[in-house]
């Protein structure tokens, strides 16, 4: 059974319907994962589509890929958080996840956090290396909202 209720006056273009793979998440299949035009060879076959988080989290191998793709040097501090200069975001490629057959695109002003502190600035990327194992994982877990 689903239920939906849309507001159009807070939407934008179409939906896109894809089944769920599995009843413990939002978990749908994952069709691809582009960074920059170029495809990512991912071992996390489904994605989870969840409001509430904020980084993007996908295997440890994943994510260390997509920073290789990325082309900058991003810096992984005592917590995990990756910062880059916040000037290398003109130059930063979009994300490209496919689901259903439809292409959701987030540019860098959608993955990249940028923090004000007093005349400093920081930009952090919003990913996070979470290996879980078989059988609920690998998975990417994904925002599904944009600022």
């Amino acid at each position: 059974m689903t239920s939906v209720m849309i507001v159009r006056k807070h939407s934008q273009g179409s939906i896109t319907w894809a089944p769920l793979v599995a009843q413990d998440y939002w978990r749908v299949k994952l069709d691809g994962l582009r960074v920059g035009g170029q495809g990512l060879n991912s071992d996390a076959a489904t994605v989870i589509l969840d409001t509430g988080t904020s980084l993007l989290a996908g295997p440890a191998d994943d994510i260390n890929n997509i920073l290789q793709l990325l082309n900058v040097n991003a810096v992984a501090d005592q917590d995990g958080d990756y910062t880059v200069n916040c000037r290398a975001l003109s130059t930063m490629p979009s994300l490209i996840f496919t689901i259903g057959g439809t292409d959701f695109e987030l540019t860098p002003e959608d993955y990249v956090m940028e923090v004000v502190s007093g005349r400093r600035s920081m930009c952090i990327l919003g990913f996070s290396a979470v290996d879980i194992p078989p059988p609920n994982g690998p998975i990417v877990s994904a925002s599904t909202r944009r600022n």
